[in-house]
């Protein structure tokens, strides 16, 4: 289930993930 403890840890690292990348794509698109 998604809703349990690992499936919770699991969506908090892809969004973790997902927003430290964020910046460095906004800033590549930037410069380019």
């Amino acid at each position: 289930s998604i809703f349990s403890r690992d499936g919770v840890l699991h969506v908090g690292q892809a969004g973790l993930e997902l927003l430290t990348s964020v910046p460095g794509l906004i800033m590549h698109f930037l410069k380019a």
